[in-house]
C-alpha cells in the first residue's frame, strides 16, 4: 500500500520521524516540511529536533531551517516538548526528529520522556542497506505497528529492492514517500 507524504493524506499536525542511526531521518524531516512549502508555499512548517546530544546534526538541522525558513526548535525533555508545542500552535505540520534508540531502550520510553503519547503521526524511516533480518529486528524495535507509514531513504545507494516491499507487506504500513540523492530539493517522492 501506499499514502503519499503531503497535506491531502496526512492531515495530522504532528508528525514524528523515527528509525535508526544513520538512515536519514533528520535529513528525511527536512524534506518533508521543504515538500509541504512546495506544495503550500505560505504554509508554516516547524521542525523539532529532539536528538540534540549529537553537535553536528544540530547545527546542520538549524542551519537548514535557516535558508529553507522552516521554524527550528529544541526538545530534550516532555517539559521542554510541551513548551515547543505550545509556541508552535499556530505551525500547519510540526516534524519531529527523533533521536535512534540506543540499545537498552524501547520506542515507547523515548516517547515517554519526551512526552509524545498523544495523538501523532509516526514515520518509520529505513534504508535499503539493511538485512531482512535485521529489517525485522528495526521494525519490531521501532515499534511499527505504532507507526503510519514508512519512509526508504537513499534508494540511490541499493542494489536490492525486495526488500523493501517485504518489509511494508510483514508490519502492514503504507510507503508514504522515497527519497534518493544528497540534495534536500527534489528528493523525496511522494509514494
Amino acid at each position: 500500500k501506499v499514502r503519499p507524504w503531503g497535506y491531502e493524506h496526512w492531515r495530522n499536525r504532528v508528525h514524528l520521524v523515527v528509525g535508526p542511526f544513520g538512515c536519514g531521518k533528520t535529513v528525511t524531516a527536512l524534506r518533508m516540511g521543504l515538500a509541504l512549502k512546495d506544495e503550500k508555499p505560505n504554509s508554516r512548517i516547524a521542525i523539532v529536533n529532539a536528538d540534540c546530544e549529537r553537535g553536528h546534526g544540530r547545527l546542520i538541522l538549524k542551519h537548514y531551517c535557516e535558508l529553507l525558513d522552516i521554524e527550528y526548535h529544541e526538545a530534550r525533555n516532555s517539559k521542554e516538548m510541551r513548551d515547543v508545542l505550545i509556541s508552535c500552535k499556530d505551525a500547519d505540520r510540526i516534524m519531529v526528529d527523533l533521536p535512534g534508540l540506543a540499545s537498552n531502550e524501547t520506542l515507547p520510553e523515548v516517547l515517554g520522556r519526551l512526552g509524545l503519547t498523544g495523538k501523532a503521526s509516526m514515520h518509520l524511516v529505513l534504508a535499503p542497506h539493511y538485512a531482512p533480518q535485521h529489517l525485522r529486528g528495526l521494525l519490531t524495535a521501532y515499534s511499527a505497528d505504532r507507526c503510519s507509514s514508512i519512509i526508504w531513504t537513499k534508494l540511490d545507494e541499493g542494489f536490492s529492492f525486495g526488500a523493501l516491499i517485504n518489509a511494508a507487506s510483514a508490519c502492514k504500513l503504507p510507503v508514504s514517500a522515497i527519497s534518493f540523492a544528497s540534495g534536500l530539493t527534489n528528493s523525496l517522492l511522494p509514494a
